[in-house]
């Protein structure tokens, strides 16, 4: 038996289009033949990743070429490679650099990036949480595995990977801060309860660890 899974891309501005994302065959013999398989699951959520992404920036391109001030349409200047990290696998794009159109704003640069404006980071947010949540409970070579093993993640994420996203996530979180951050840090009493309060969503976290004794008590277990 084949089976053939298609997208349909519905576009007010546009007529359907209906894209194909996988055949694959499968033969009802035995009990695991049952259902998708894992890497089945998986490639055929790339593929739908890979042409639902596509989709959304070229509409998101579509709609943001034009000047603001007279409506014109802007030049092309040139493309260069990008690649998106999401949680579903690496989105390759080719990312348009846009040449301004005269009557806008003087002193800014002659050409920009619009998919910059949209990608204000190359690694999707829920990526990023994924990775920070099991980085806190996993080594970072193992969240790699992990990811791997349900998700179909670039094979290029590796430990190293994991560590390096965890760290700048980490970092922008502590810059948004802000100015009561020195107060979660060191100061005296006086200072902290003079900084101003931190804006919602505030989020405590609780952590906990095992210490062993230097002597067992009898009956006890020798850690507290």
């Amino acid at each position: 038996m084949k089976f053939t899974v298609q997208l349909l891309i519905e576009d007010s501005d546009a007529l359907p289009l209906c894209v194909p994302i996988q055949t694959f065959e499968r033969f009802c013999e035995r009990v695991e033949d049952v259902g998708l398989r894992l890497e089945e699951a998986k490639a055929l959520v790339g593929g739908l990743r890979q042409q639902v992404g596509r989709a959304q920036l070229a509409r998101y391109l579509c709609e943001h070429r034009t000047c603001e001030q007279c409506g014109r349409s802007r030049a092309v200047k040139g493309y260069h490679a990008l690649r998106f990290r999401t949680a579903f696998g690496d989105l390759a794009l080719r990312s348009p650099r846009w040449i301004r159109c005269a009557c806008e704003s003087a002193g800014s640069p002659a050409s920009f990036s619009p998919l910059a404006r949209l990608l204000t980071t190359h690694t999707a947010p829920e990526l990023e949480y994924l990775q920070a949540k099991w980085a806190a409970h996993l080594s970072f070579a193992a969240v790699a595995n992990l990811l791997h093993d349900v998700l179909p993640i670039d094979t290029g994420l590796h430990g190293e990977g994991v560590r390096d996203h965890v760290m700048k996530t980490a970092e922008r979180l502590e810059a948004e801060l802000g100015p009561e951050q020195a107060a979660f840090d060191a100061g005296c009493q006086r200072d902290i309860e003079a900084s101003p309060d931190p804006g919602p969503p505030v989020t405590v976290g609780l952590d906990g660890g095992y210490v062993r004794g230097r002597e067992k008590i009898p009956g006890g277990t020798g850690c507290f």
